[in-house]
């Protein structure tokens, strides 16, 4: 995650829309990262207490997650800030898509730990579970999810009138520096984990 956000600024300093914005705008993304790297790592360890107790996890796990995952929320609302926006964050919007990304990535991480019993390095598991297209895809999937949750998040900023109208200008802006940050970060897993394509 802290690549894609890398990428997904160093697009938007060439934006002369985010010119005057990035300094802000840059630190809150920051903190927006690091809540979601906190919930996907809530995610790891459901994975691993799964795998440990040889129980697929399912709903159960999900609702557990989604409910982690809106204290987390609560609690970058109240630590962020930026001048002239509020935010109120409308759970119902986004946990659709949330419960989506977050399955994916469970039912991913678990498939890997239950291999790695057999196959102690990461890279050998992940290679026996899943070939380079279908890892590709997971990393790609995974992040437009993040995307997508991110777009319906926009909602849930309170702005003045002033600055409503550049809302659409400023997320189509970013909406397509995340897709082409998550293709670049989608390759470059694809290229740790199996090498150079020819």
């Amino acid at each position: 995650m802290h690549e894609f956000n890398g990428q997904t600024l160093a697009t938007l300093k060439h934006n002369p829309f985010f010119k005057l914005l990035l300094p802000p705008f840059s630190g809150f993304l920051l903190d927006n990262v690091r809540k979601e790297i906190e919930k996907d790592h809530a995610v790891i360890e459901v994975a691993f207490q799964s795998s440990r107790q040889q129980s697929p996890p399912g709903d159960r796990e999900i609702r557990i997650l989604l409910q982690k995952a809106r204290e987390i929320d609560r609690q970058f609302v109240r630590k962020s800030h930026m001048p002239n926006i509020g935010i109120q964050i409308r759970h119902e919007d986004i946990e659709a898509i949330r419960a989506e990304r977050m399955r994916l990535l469970l039912d991913g991480v678990y498939r890997i730990l239950q291999q790695m019993e057999k196959q102690p390095r990461l890279r050998k598991a992940i290679q026996a579970v899943l070939d380079r297209g279908q890892f590709h895809e997971f990393i790609l999937k995974i992040l437009n999810l993040y995307i997508d949750e991110t777009r319906l998040l926009s909602n849930s900023l309170k702005l003045p009138l002033t600055m409503r109208r550049a809302r659409d200008t400023a997320l189509s802006a970013v909406t397509k520096a995340m897709l082409g940050a998550a293709a670049k970060v989608a390759d470059e897993c694809a290229v740790i984990m199996f090498g150079m394509s020819f």
